[in-house]
């Protein structure tokens, strides 16, 4: 880390140079990178869960659906019998 203050000191002093650049521009572009890789990686799973969320309406509404036959089913049974 004593580089790097010993570059911006030069960078602050008007001196800029490639080494300068290089020092503090490397580490900034790999933290931007995994930034977007995490970025890339949280708009997937928003995606998966989306459509697993998706799947689960559509399977809560095909349970809905079969309970409401089993009870007009069961209703009609008891009617029968009375």
């Amino acid at each position: 880390m004593r580089e790097v203050e010993v570059q911006l000191q030069l960078i602050h002093g008007g001196t800029i140079n490639r080494t300068a650049i290089l020092m503090l521009m490397t580490p900034l572009c790999n933290y931007l990178e995994r930034i977007e890789m995490e970025l890339t990686n949280t708009r997937n799973l928003l995606t998966d869960i989306e459509a697993r969320q998706a799947d689960l309406n559509n399977e809560m509404e095909h349970v809905e659906r079969i309970d409401r036959i089993l009870h007009k089913d069961d209703k009609r049974d008891s009617d029968q019998h009375q």
